[in-house]
């Protein structure tokens, strides 16, 4: 740990993305405080390191035309649209919209285990993704699943997501982002049930 210098651990640094490079100035500033109290080090190569900036922006947010373009592009009944539809006016994410499924509708409502914090919603169900969940035939107890009539897995169903927008010029990084939810669309009675 002796022969690293500022100059060099700037270069690891910058060698990671940009938005790992906050995180790894963090742990490693941490890591070195460790070292020093150790008897290790004298010093914290990590400390000169001047704060790192994160490209700002996130992601691009459509517009609704390219919405409208999406909706008539998927009608309802295709897997894109029925995707399209639960994330947008659920607003979930990925992994919670892969678990999705018939069981978890009832009276007016669709419960929701969020699979990141282990918390049960219960939000309203909007009547463009009732009309989505309805007219797409599902037959498992996922709404979304692949030909094979097998669930997506959450990195699966951003990659068919992001195939049908990028067919209409939506960047398939932000696929999930062509999915904001329409003003006033935002589950606000959504409650927690654990």
């Amino acid at each position: 740990m002796t022969w690293l210098r500022p100059k060099s651990l700037l270069k690891s640094i910058d060698s990671a993305g940009p938005l790992r490079r906050p995180n790894l100035k963090k742990r490693l500033g941490q890591l070195f405080d460790c070292a020093i109290v150790l008897g290790w080090r004298t010093d914290n190569p990590a400390r000169p390191a001047k704060a790192l900036r994160t490209p700002k922006g996130g992601f691009q947010t459509r517009q609704e035309e390219q919405i409208a373009a999406f909706e008539a592009k998927y009608a309802i009944g295709t897997q894109a649209r029925l995707l399209f539809d639960l994330a947008r006016y659920t607003a979930r994410r990925r992994s919670d919209l892969t678990v999705m499924g018939p069981q978890h509708v009832g009276a007016g409502r669709i419960r929701v285990r969020q699979l990141r914090t282990d918390k049960t919603l219960l939000i309203p169900i909007h009547p463009a993704p009732a009309r989505s969940i309805t007219g797409t035939p599902t037959g498992h107890l996922a709404f979304i699943t692949s030909n094979r009539g097998a669930p997506y897995t959450k990195k699966a169903s951003a990659t068919v997501f992001a195939a049908a927008a990028t067919k209409l010029t939506c960047r398939a990084s932000a696929a999930m982002a062509c999915a904001r939810p329409p003003r006033g669309a935002w589950p606000r009675s959504a409650r927690r049930t654990s």
